[in-house]
Parts: C-alpha cells; sequence; structure tokens
C-alpha cells in the first residue's frame, strides 16, 4: 500500500477534493495537496489503525461504512457513516444457467466465503472466486 500511495501522490495534479481508500494516503495528503481529503475505513478498526485515523481526523473527514463500524471505536470522529452495497431490487435476477456460482469478496470468515463454498459442494456447481488475499490474516485464514 505504501509503494501505491507514495506513487500516486507523486502524480497527483490539481484536484478539487482527495478521497482516499488507503489508511496511509490522507497522511501524505497534506503534503502534496491544499485539496479537501475524505477517506473511508474498509476494514475493522483495530488499536493501531483506530490511532491513526484518529490523528488524520484533524483535517480528514473520515467515512465509516457501518454503524457497527462507526461505534467500534468511539474516540474516532467518524464524519459519516455510507454503507456499502447495492439495491438489489434494482439488479435482474438472470436464469440461473451460467453453470457456476462466484463469490467476490475479501478472504475473511466475516465474509463468508466457507459458507459459499459449502453451499456451491452442496449444490454440486462450480464456485468461480475474486477475492482479495494480500494481508497477512487473510492468507492464514485461506491457508
Amino acid at each position: 500500500e505504501l509503494s501505491h500511495v507514495v506513487r500516486a501522490y507523486e502524480g497527483l495534479g490539481d484536484v478539487d477534493i482527495i478521497h482516499d481508500h488507503t489508511l496511509a494516503g490522507p497522511l501524505m495528503a497534506r503534503r502534496k495537496s491544499n485539496a479537501p481529503v475524505v477517506t473511508t475505513i474498509h476494514g475493522p478498526l483495530t488499536r493501531t489503525s483506530a490511532d491513526l485515523y484518529r490523528a488524520m481526523a484533524t483535517d480528514t473527514a473520515i467515512v465509516g461504512i457501518s454503524r457497527d463500524q462507526a461505534s467500534s471505536v468511539s474516540d474516532v470522529p467518524i464524519t459519516r457513516v455510507i454503507h456499502h452495497g447495492m439495491d438489489v431490487a434494482s439488479v435482474p435476477i438472470g436464469s440461473g444457467r451460467g453453470g457456476y456460482a462466484c463469490f467476490v469478496g475479501r478472504i475473511c470468515p466475516d465474509k463468508g466465503i466457507l459458507e459459499a463454498i459449502q453451499i456451491a459442494r452442496r449444490a454440486e456447481i462450480p464456485l468461480r472466486i475474486a477475492a482479495k488475499m494480500r494481508a497477512p490474516d487473510e492468507i492464514e485464514y485461506f491457508r
């Protein structure tokens, strides 16, 4: 992530606003721009990440993705909660003739990949997986 952040901010031109989805980026934003900065917390708040978000909150708007996440560390000032997701009613239901099920998400217990594997096995259909697996805990869970 740090290598990506450094390269991204080195290439930053004149912008109106920065919405950075990394943990490190907002800490570097002030060195490269006077534009307002917002960041979205995409994972659980750990003690270390909470310390960093608390530090950046003086000049960065912080968005949480759920009320549970926002309340998990009460002293991190969450500017707004904007839920992830989509209106499933707006997605047409297919015929089911694609021949496979699909899982998209992170490799971790709370995203339900184990359940997706079990369901696909019980249904006797292939499962295609597109998942983030970079963090050590994600790799460990996969193994």
